[in-house]
C-alpha cells in the first residue's frame, strides 16, 4: 500500500538534523512532498521568502522551478535549475521502495563568478510591486557560494537521504511485517469463527487449548473459559450413544496424536452442557512441531439433521420414487436448512457418475459436484432473494474428474413439512460444442475486421497525403493573393481589394479546417499509451500560453489543485486544449471573465470540469454539440472550425470515458467529462 513521507519518518528529527547542517553550510533547504506541500524548510532567503513566494506570479514562478526539477529528477540523479525569479535551485528525489515519496531541495544562491543582474531584480520589483530598496537589500544578502561547495553539500545529502531512504525503508517492512502478521492472525480466527464444523484443539493431555463458536454452540456452552484447559473426554465424550461408559483408553480421539495419524468417526456421539446427547461425525488430526507431537485438532459435525434427512428419504420415497426416478431429466431434492440430498434420480446418478447411496445424506460441498464453489454460493443467494432459480449456467464435476457444463435451476418444497429445494440440472454439452463452432465463425469475422482496419488506414494515409497537396494549393493560393494586393497596391479597387482579402480569409480558414479534420481523424487512428497524468499542471500550462498570447486580457482563473488522471498524454493535452480554447475564446467579449477547473465526486466516480462566464449556449442545441462541422448559434461572430469538441469528445471516449455539457446563454458553459481510474 501507499505511504507518506511524514508516515515514514520522524519529520520533527529530521527538520532539526536539516537545521542543525543549514546552520553550518548555510545553503537554504527543503523538502516538498509529490503535491508540492513543503514539509521541511531551513535558511530560506529573505528575497524569497518575503518577496518571491508572497506574490502570485513570482510564487508561480517558484512552483515552476519546483515542477520542473521534479520532472527531470532520476533515482539516481540531481537536478539543477535556475528559476525565472533568478536564483539557483538543486534538486533531488527521496526514493523509499521504490517510489519517489519526496524532493529535497537547497538553492536560493549564486555562484561564484556569476554577477548577479541588478537591473534585472529592479525591474522583478517594480514588476511584481515590490519595495524595491527593501528587494535589492535583501538580493545583497543571498549568498554566493562556489560550485564545489554546492556538490560538496549535494555529496552530503546524498548520503543524507541514502540514510533517509533506508531509515524509511525499514519504518515500511517493519510496518507491513506487522500488517502481515495482523492480517494473517485476524485471517486464522476469522476461518475459526466463520467455519460451519466444530472445531477445537487439545494438548497432549487431551486439554482443550482453543475452541471455535461453532463448537460452543453445538455443545451448548456460552463462553470458551468453560472449556479451556479441561479434559474434553470428561466434559463430552465420557459415554456411548446408550449412556454406558466410554472409557478413555478407547477414545478415538486420542489416537490422532498417540499414533500419530489421523481418524475419521462417524458412530459416535457427544454430549452437550445440559446432558443431552448428539450424533456426531468427527476427524482428529496430529499436529506436531519441529518433529514433535504436541496435540490435535478436532473436527466435528452434528449429524442429527443428516439422520433426519435419511428419515424424511424413508417417509418421501413412495410419494416420489416412480415419477421421480424414471424422469429424463436430472432432479434432486435436499434439505434447504443444511443442503444435504435426501432422494436423486437416475439421471443424476448417470450424469454425476454417483450411486444414490452414496449421495443421500450427503450435501454438493461433501460430493464436491461444483467446479466453483462461487457459483454455489451465487445460487443460493438467488434462491434467498428471489425463492428460485432459473437457467442459472454453472460447471459440475462428474465423480471421474470431468467437467460438463448445465443449467441449473431450483426452487423450494416441502417434504412432511420439511422445508426442501428440487433442483433440475441440463447438460448443455452439445448446445457449447455449438457456440464453439460459432465462435470459430466469429474469429473469421475478426480476421475480415482486421482486413476492414487495415483498409482503413490505408484511407487515413490517403487522406493524410491528399491533405498535404490540398495545404500546399491553398498556399499558392494565399500566396498569390497577397502578391497581387502588395503589387497592385492602391490601384485596386474597393471591389477588387474585398475580394483578395476574402480570398485570404477563405484560405486561412480552409488550413485551418484541414488541420482540424487531420487531427480529428488521427484521434480515433492514434495507438495510446496511458500514464499518470497532473491535469492540473496541464491546464495552468495551457491558461499561461493563452494569457502570454493575449497578454491585454485580464481574465480570472481558478485551477483546483492535485487533479491526476490515467491518459494519453498527448491526446489529453488536445483536449484540456480544446476546452479551455474554448472557454478562452467565448468569454472573450465578457466582462470580469472567469475560467475555473476542478472535479467533483459524482456516484462514486470523479467527474472533471472546465468552466466559463461566456456566451454559453441553449440547451435545445446540444445535440449538434460535439457533431463536427457544426456550430452553435452563440458561436456566430467568433472563429473557429466546427472540429474542437467533436475531437474532445472522440478522446474522452477512446479512454472510456464520457462527456457531457451544461449551460445557459450569456451565462457561461461547463463541460464535464470522466476518465478511467485503472491503468488498462
Amino acid at each position: 500500500m501507499p505511504y507518506r513521507f511524514e508516515d515514514l519518518v520522524d519529520i520533527n528529527r529530521l527538520r532539526k538534523l536539516v537545521e542543525q547542517f543549514n546552520a553550518t553550510a548555510d545553503i537554504a533547504v527543503g523538502i516538498v512532498d509529490p503535491d508540492g506541500n513543503i514539509l521541511i524548510e531551513a535558511g530560506w532567503q529573505e528575497i524569497c521568502v518575503d518577496f518571491h513566494r508572497v506574490h502570485p506570479e513570482s510564487e508561480l514562478r517558484c512552483r515552476e522551478s519546483n515542477a520542473y526539477i521534479t520532472e527531470h529528477l532520476g533515482s539516481e540523479h540531481s537536478v539543477e535549475y535556475k528559476c525565472k525569479n533568478g536564483l539557483w535551485d538543486v534538486g533531488m528525489p527521496i526514493v523509499i521502495a521504490g517510489e519517489h515519496v519526496a524532493t529535497l531541495f537547497i538553492g536560493q544562491f549564486f555562484y561564484e563568478g556569476e554577477k548577479p543582474d541588478i537591473e534585472f531584480f529592479r525591474s522583478q520589483a517594480r514588476q511584481f510591486g515590490f519595495d524595491e530598496d527593501r528587494y535589492l537589500a535583501a538580493l545583497q544578502r543571498v549568498p554566493v557560494v562556489s560550485r564545489d561547495k554546492v556538490r560538496r553539500t549535494m555529496d552530503y545529502y546524498e548520503s543524507f537521504v541514502s540514510l533517509i531512504a533506508d531509515m524509511g525503508l525499514a519504518t515500511l517492512r517493519e510496518r507491513e511485517a506487522e500488517q502481515a502478521l495482523q492480517e494473517r492472525e485476524a485471517q486464522v480466527r476469522m476461518l475459526l469463527n466463520s467455519a460451519a464444523e466444530a472445531i477445537y484443539g487439545l494438548d497432549l493431555e487431551g486439554r482443550c487449548i482453543f475452541t471455535n463458536p461453532a463448537c460452543l454452540r453445538m455443545l451448548g456452552y456460552s463462553d470458551e473459559k468453560e472449556l479451556l484447559g479441561k479434559t474434553t473426554h470428561d466434559l463430552f465424550h465420557h459415554s456411548r450413544s446408550d449412556g454406558t461408559p466410554l472409557p478413555i483408553e478407547e477414545c478415538r480421539v486420542k489416537q490422532a496424536f498417540l499414533r500419530g495419524e489421523g481418524v475419521h468417526v462417524g458412530d459416535e456421539v457427544f454430549w452437550r452442557a445440559d446432558g443431552t446427547s448428539f450424533p456426531v461425525e468427527y476427524w482428529s488430526y496430529p499436529v506436531k512441531r519441529d518433529e514433535q507431537m504436541v496435540g490435535a485438532v478436532v473436527t466435528f459435525l452434528d449429524i442429527t439433521e443428516r439422520r433426519r434427512a435419511e428419515e424424511a428419504l424413508r417417509e418421501s420415497e413412495e410419494k416420489f420414487s416412480k415419477a421421480f426416478r424414471t424422469s429424463p431429466v436430472m432432479l434432486g431434492i435436499s434439505i434447504l436448512s443444511d443442503g444435504r440430498f435426501i432422494e436423486i434420480n437416475e439421471a443424476f446418478e448417470r450424469a454425476f457418475g454417483y450411486s444414490r447411496d452414496e449421495v443421500v445424506g450427503r450435501t454438493s460441498r461433501e460430493l464436491n459436484i461444483w467446479q466453483n464453489p462461487a457459483e454455489r454460493l451465487w445460487a443460493l443467494s438467488l434462491l434467498r432473494d428471489q425463492g428460485a432459480v432459473r437457467d442459472l449456467e454453472v460447471n459440475f464435476r462428474h465423480r471421474s474428474g470431468r467437467i460438463f457444463p448445465a443449467l441449473f435451476s431450483s426452487e423450494t418444497f416441502e417434504v412432511n413439512g420439511e422445508p426442501c429445494l428440487i433442483s433440475m440440472v441440463t447438460d448443455i454439452s452439445e448446445r457449447k460444442r455449438s457456440a464453439e463452432r460459432i465462435e470459430v465463425l466469429n474469429t473469421s469475422l475478426g480476421r475480415r475486421a482486421a482486413e476492414l482496419e487495415a483498409a482503413n488506414r490505408e484511407l487515413e494515409a490517403f487522406s493524410y497525403s491528399l491533405s498535404h497537396d490540398l495545404r500546399s494549393l491553398i498556399g499558392y493560393m494565399s500566396l498569390s493573393a497577397q502578391m497581387i494586393k502588395e503589387r497592385s497596391g492602391d490601384r485596386l479597387d474597393e471591389t477588387d481589394a474585398m475580394l483578395v482579402d476574402v480570398i485570404l480569409d477563405g484560405t486561412e480558414k480552409m488550413v485551418e479546417l484541414i488541420e482540424a479534420m487531420l487531427l480529428l481523424s488521427q484521434v480515433s487512428g492514434k495507438e495510446m499509451t496511458r500514464e499518470r497524468l497532473d491535469i492540473s499542471t496541464l491546464a495552468r500550462e495551457v491558461l499561461l500560453r493563452l494569457q502570454m498570447s493575449e497578454p491585454e486580457r485580464r481574465v480570472e482563473t481558478a485551477i483546483e489543485p492535485g487533479l491526476c488522471a490515467w491518459g494519453d498524454p498527448q491526446l489529453m493535452h488536445s483536449a484540456i486544449n480544446n476546452l479551455l480554447g474554448n472557454a478562452w475564446k467565448y468569454t472573450g467579449e465578457t466582462s470580469g471573465a472567469c475560467i475555473d477547473v476542478g472535479a467533483i465526486e459524482q456516484n462514486g466516480e470523479t467527474v472533471y470540469f472546465v468552466r466559463d462566464n461566456g456566451v454559453g449556449f441553449d440547451m435545445n442545441d446540444a445535440d449538434a454539440l460535439f457533431k463536427p462541422f457544426q456550430r452553435l448559434r452563440s458561436s456566430i461572430g467568433f472563429k473557429g472550425t466546427g472540429v474542437g469538441l467533436a475531437t474532445v469528445q472522440r478522446i474522452i471516449l477512446r479512454h472510456g470515458g464520457r462527456i457531457w455539457a451544461e449551460s445557459e446563454p450569456d451565462k457561461g458553459a461547463t463541460f464535464f467529462f470522466t476518465l478511467p481510474i485503472d491503468r488498462e
